[in-house]
């Protein structure tokens, strides 16, 4: 097919080759299971890419090479052309008109470097400077690096602030990291409209993120937070999002953006004094061992230790594990506590973004998990490959305006190297049972956790009830209490992240909990009414199914609760959030029910639970362990013999539909 792709833009060539590829490998599979015989996701996106670039609609190459899709979809071609150049195969001596390479191998740098160079040319249509990824002035000047206007804003704006931003490299480099970042946040922060977009990418990373309040990018924090700032030198983060979850409660995000830098920022003391601090030094109760203490007096270690962001020990017994490329780790993720604390949120979290192909920075992501294991909550720090949130962007904004979808494009166009089929931009999603639901499901059958569960029902003394919903990240404890005007985690205030307990987490007393149930009484008393009738009628419906062996008669003989608000994995891997799910144990069917409040928005609930039915399908293999275990744990816990020695199947799930209100209960209908 090299002649219907003769004069096309070598990333449109790549992109194109692809979605042929991936059409190969599962466009037949999709045909089977959804019945969709158009494939037009694929063709939809080739038909952009072309029509961007001259080959329009009436154009005899543009039917061609929509009809090669087609028959790639439907299986009828064996399989789609390789592409020219090979990952990690030799260096190709970039054109004339590409300008000269800076490197010179078949490193990740220099692969991405022959993509900014053809990007330049065939995208920009702009010239260079010495080499071929460095824009010439003219170019530089009238913002050619960023891809949006609103990049472009964001910037230009950042930049007339002073410190953070580097005008000539940021303006210039097509490999800055900088730019990257302005070009890829810059247009979320920008609109109501992008925050909901970015809400819907960082959910991928950050579980229970549901908005996106505000994003800052090249933030500088308060001085006095770690005492370092001192003209262009200090601690920044490349991106600061606040953000609420799913229980209402603010959260911080703070994340590290890299492109195709080799290394992490390093401690200042270990590569440039003299002498070196040692690799092994001690230090010291106080801290005072490291020089950033005792010599310089900034504040890292003094803010790591009150917010309780690292394991210490480990930290003090083994020698100062910071010299290294985890230094830029520790104090960002400490940042990300200290903001969180001081803006209020109960939750912090830290993120490195940056292109899993960047083996040389990542080490295999060893860096990253090291450094996890260093920290007392390894959930909160993330590393979001950049491949993964460019296609989950792409994803998000297929049938959105052009100015949106375009942007995705471009973004994938520039950022993502795509080789060879094996190596095509990654689409895959993540799994649908984390290490972390197996951990919290193992840790609800011992007797550790029963007697959580019993001392919080001896605290709420029958005016309602505790569930405890699993998650990836630990046991979210919700209240079910007659005031509650929502579904309400288990808190006293709003940036109480005591409702959240992490898996083996030990037992409270009973003093304790019925002190945190008192706290939760009086703060729901502050909470406003809300208009969520259906979340105050299934609150009624699990505490009764809580304090009836789990029983749910409402769906008939034989069901029993199983879990409230299992989010599923859709095609794009986001989650997507059901209402209940249920067990029928005489034949071991999953139940799925999807409820609302008004019976007019019952299409809406079958759509929806129609959805979840697919995706159940689609992970049964891979849900029905873990459901298994939840029955049989949840069985022992609520004295539910049969429960307790109940099995989930991976035949079709049931799907249920309903209305819920707290003045009627709930009704529930099959699909």
């Amino acid at each position: 097919m090299t002649d219907l792709l003769e004069g096309l833009p070598a990333h449109v060539q790549a992109s194109i080759r692809r979605i042929w590829a991936s059409t190969v490998a599962s466009g037949s599979e999709r045909y089977k299971r959804s019945g969709d015989r158009s494939g037009l996701e694929g063709q939809k996106e080739i038909s952009q890419l072309i029509q961007q670039h001259g080959v329009l609609k009436g154009d005899p190459r543009w039917t061609a090479i929509r009809d090669h899709g087609r028959l790639l979809y439907y299986g009828t071609v064996a399989t789609s052309e390789p592409p020219t150049r090979l990952r990690g195969g030799p260096f190709v001596a970039p054109s004339d008109a590409e300008g000269p390479a800076f490197t010179k191998d078949s490193s990740f740098r220099a692969r991405m470097e022959a993509r900014q160079r053809t990007f330049r040319v065939d995208v920009l249509g702009v010239g260079y400077e010495k080499y071929g990824h460095w824009l010439d002035q003219a170019a530089a000047e009238r913002g050619a690096n960023f891809v949006h206007p609103a990049a472009l804003a964001a910037v230009t704006t950042r930049a007339a602030t002073g410190k953070g931003v580097d005008p000539e490299r940021t303006f210039a480099n097509m490999l800055a990291s900088q730019a990257m970042c302005f070009n890829l946040f810059g247009p979320l922060a920008s609109s109501d409209e992008g925050r909901k977009l970015a809400a819907v990418v960082l959910a991928r990373f950050v579980p229970g993120l549901t908005a996106v309040r505000s994003i800052l990018i090249e933030h500088t924090p308060d001085a006095d937070i770690f005492r370092d700032q001192s003209g262009p030198a200090g601690v920044d983060c490349d991106v600061l999002v606040e953000f609420d979850d799913e229980d209402g409660a603010c959260g911080v995000l703070v994340i590290e953006t890299k492109l195709v830098e080799s290394t992490f920022s390093r401690c200042g003391h270990r590569k440039g004094s003299e002498p070196a601090c040692p690799s092994n030094v001690q230090l010291g109760e106080d801290f005072s061992g490291c020089r950033y203490s005792s010599k310089n007096r900034f504040l890292y270690w003094q803010r790591t230790v009150e917010s309780q962001s690292l394991r210490l020990p480990l930290v003090r017994d083994a020698g100062c594990p910071f010299g290294g490329a985890s230094w830029q780790l520790w104090v960002n993720h400490t940042l990300a506590h200290v903001e969180a604390a001081r803006r209020g949120a109960s939750r912090a979290v830290f993120a490195v973004c940056a292109p899993r192909d960047n083996e040389q920075l990542l080490e295999g992501e060893t860096v990253i998990e090291t450094f996890r294991r260093l920290t007392t909550d390894p959930e909160r720090a993330v590393f979001m490959p950049l491949e993964e949130v460019l296609a989950t962007l792409k994803a998000a904004t297929s049938t959105l305006a052009p100015d949106w979808s375009d942007w995705a494009i471009t973004m994938c166009a520039r950022y993502v190297l795509c080789a060879s089929p094996d190596d095509a931009v990654v689409e895959q999603r993540r799994s649908a049972v984390t290490e972390g639901h197996r951990s919290v499901v193992q840790w609800m059958a011992t007797a550790d956790f029963k007697e959580v569960v019993d001392i919080y029902a001896t605290a709420a003394k029958r005016r309602g009830h505790v569930y405890f919903r699993p998650t990836d990240g630990g046991v979210v404890m919700i209240g079910l209490h007659d005031d509650a005007p929502f579904y309400v985690g288990l808190r006293t205030h709003k940036t109480d992240a005591g409702y959240s307990v992490r898996a083996r987490s030990t037992a409270p007393s009973l003093a304790d909990a019925e002190a945190r149930w008192m706290g939760f009484e009086s703060w729901l008393r502050t909470l406003k009414s809300s208009k969520k009738e259906e979340e105050r009628g299934v609150i009624g419906w699990l505490r009764r199914a809580l304090e009836s062996a789990l029983w749910l008669p409402e769906l008939g003989e034989g069901w029993v609760f199983l879990h409230q608000e299992w989010r599923f994995l859709d095609d794009a891997g986001l989650g997507k959030k059901s209402d209940v799910l249920a067990a029928h144990l005489p034949t071991g069917r999953l139940g799925i029910v999807e409820l609302k409040d008004d019976e007019k928005e019952l299409p809406d609930a079958r759509a929806q639970v129609d959805g979840y039915g697919r995706f159940w399908k689609r992970d049964a293999a891979e849900l029905a362990p873990l459901f298994t275990n939840l029955l049989r744990a949840q069985g022992a816990l609520y004295r539910n013999d049969a429960a307790a020695a109940g099995t989930i199947s991976t035949d079709d799930a049931l799907l249920f539909v309903g209305v819920s209100t707290r003045a009627r209960g709930v009704r529930v209908t099959s699909r």
